[in-house]
């Protein structure tokens, strides 16, 4: 019986495979069926080490290969999978209802995709879930409803997407929730009262979410803005990510992160000649200021986010005092 079992996630990963238009790495280049390798040592594979789990798939990881090619439905039947993270890929289509068949599931992670289509309700099912993060994909409709029915969930990552409508009144049952990211979408409406039952909501994040969005995607924002890159690129190598790729940098190589048009080039878009090193310096300082704010804000931990007021209040320190440099 065992065997079949672990058959039937052989079968489910081989239809994910099939579905995996383009490998740039040959990440799955061990998944091939080589019967002398079992699905244990293949790639991004974790199985449960005792119990009825022994030998099953319990956790998938797959982030940052580039892959190209939908989720299939398949997926299913991975019976103990916990965790799924495909982020950082080219995956595109629809997240898969048929997720909501995964009970022990606890963790999905499909952030930094083209994902289309709703967010299943069906995941409303998985009763164990704690983290939901499906930002920067193009997902539409509306939040399920449903989604108030996972007592355990303590993160929602959803930001830059296209969702629209109200925020549902059921995110409010969510007494373990801690992250409410909704940032850079359509919602409408104002924020439900019944937010304010989530007691556990890290600072910061419930009562902006109306008029500035998170401090991490503000960060994040800054980031952005200040080097010219995404938030995710090759070029990070074993940064992984731009928060760290920054974070590195800092304070001594800002000259060799920071977006060259800001150091280089005037507002008329003239070049800056040599007799204007001091206002380069000056400029290099300003950016280097900002580049901190952007950290202080897109640390890991929630709890360690600097408040949106204070990065408020530092960014226009930082302004004026660039003013103040130039007279």
């Amino acid at each position: 019986m065992a065997g079949a079992q672990a058959d039937s996630d052989h079968l489910a990963l081989k239809a994910f495979k099939s579905r995996i238009t383009s490998d740039p790495s040959s990440a799955l280049a061990s998944w091939a069926g080589n019967q002398s390798l079992h699905l244990c040592q293949w790639r991004g594979m974790t199985c449960g080490m005792q119990g009825r789990r022994h030998g099953r798939m319990v956790a998938l990881d797959l982030s940052n290969l580039d892959l190209s090619g939908t989720i299939d439905p398949s997926i299913r039947n991975l019976t103990y999978l916990r965790k799924l993270d495909l982020p950082v890929n080219n995956l595109t289509g629809n997240i898969p209802s048929e997720l909501g068949r995964l009970l022990d599931l606890r963790h999905v992670n499909l952030s930094y995709n083209s994902l289309e289509g709703g967010i299943p309700a069906s995941l409303s099912l998985c009763k164990q879930l704690e983290n939901i993060s499906l930002a920067f994909n193009s997902l539409s409709g509306g939040i399920p409803p449903a989604m108030g029915d996972l007592p355990k969930l303590r993160i929602v990552q959803l930001q830059y997407n296209m969702l629209d409508g109200a925020m549902p009144r059921t995110i409010g049952s969510l007494g373990s929730l801690e992250v409410l990211n909704l940032y850079n979408n359509s919602l409408a409406g104002s924020i439900p009262s019944e937010i304010g039952n989530l007691t556990s909501l890290s600072t910061g994040w419930a009562n902006e979410v109306s008029i500035l969005g998170d401090v991490y995607s503000y960060g994040i924002l800054l980031l952005e803005m200040f080097t010219g890159k995404r938030p995710t690129g090759s070029e990070f190598g074993e940064a992984l990510s731009l928060h760290n790729y920054i974070k590195m940098a800092l304070p001594d190589n800002v000259i060799n992160i920071a977006d060259q048009y800001l150091l280089s080039q005037d507002n008329d878009g003239e070049e800056i000649n040599s007799n204007c090193e001091r206002i380069r310096d000056k400029r290099m300082a300003c950016i280097t200021s900002i580049l901190h704010i952007g950290i202080s804000c897109s640390k890991e931990s929630p709890a360690e986010h600097m408040q949106i007021g204070d990065a408020l209040k530092e960014l226009q320190r930082t302004k004026d005092n660039f003013s103040m440099s130039l007279r």
